[in-house]
C-alpha cells in the first residue's frame, strides 16, 4: 500500500514537474505559427489580374488567436484599381490542428479548419451551402512563402485562382 502511495505521489510529481514543458492550444509558442508571424509581400496575379500582396500574421487577444490580415490591391483591364481585403483568426485547439473565421470585403464569412505539418498551413473554408475553397501557406524558407488558393468547382476537383511566393518585411 505505501509503494502505490508513493509511486502514485511520484507519477503526480513527475507530470507537475513536466506541466510547464506542454504546450497549451492556446499558447502562443506555437511553433509553426511563430514561423508565419510577421509582414510578407508579394507581386503576381490575382483573378487574372496583375496584382500587390500584403499579408500579416500577429498574435491578438492575449495570444489566444493569430490573426492574418490579406490585402490584394489589383489593376483591371480597364486600368481601374480594385482592392480585396481579408481577415481571419485562427485558434489552436490541438497539436497541428486550427480552426478559425474568415471575414472579407466580399461580405463572405467563413468558418476554416486547418491544419499543420513542418512545412504548411492547410486551411479549408466555407460550406457545401456555400462555397468551399482551400488555402495551403507552405513555408519555402525562413524569408519566403509559397501561398495557394483555391475553389472547389461543382466536379469536386479544386480550380486554383492564385499561386504567389511572399518575402517577409524584414525590420
Amino acid at each position: 500500500m505505501k509503494r502505490s502511495a508513493f509511486f502514485i505521489a511520484l507519477s503526480f510529481l513527475t507530470l507537475i514537474s513536466l506541466a510547464p514543458l506542454a504546450v497549451r492550444a492556446d499558447d502562443p509558442r506555437d511553433t509553426f505559427l511563430n514561423r508565419l508571424s510577421g509582414v510578407w509581400k508579394a507581386q503576381g496575379k490575382a483573378f487574372g489580374m496583375e496584382a500587390n500582396f500584403h499579408m500579416q500574421w500577429e498574435w491578438v487577444l492575449q495570444n489566444r488567436f493569430i490573426q492574418l490580415s490579406y490585402k490584394i490591391e489589383m489593376r483591371g483591364k480597364d486600368g481601374q484599381p480594385q482592392v480585396f481585403e481579408g481577415t481571419a483568426f485562427y485558434k489552436p485547439v490541438a497539436n497541428e490542428k486550427y480552426e478559425g473565421t474568415w471575414f472579407d470585403s466580399q461580405r463572405a464569412i467563413h468558418p476554416i479548419q486547418a491544419t499543420a505539418d513542418s512545412t504548411a498551413l492547410i486551411a479549408l473554408w466555407g460550406t457545401p451551402e456555400t462555397e468551399q475553397g482551400k488555402s495551403i501557406y507552405r513555408l519555402l524558407d525562413d524569408n519566403r512563402i509559397e501561398v495557394v488558393d483555391a475553389v472547389r468547382v461543382k466536379d469536386g476537383s479544386w480550380k486554383e485562382f492564385s499561386r504567389n511566393i511572399f518575402a517577409r518585411e524584414q525590420k
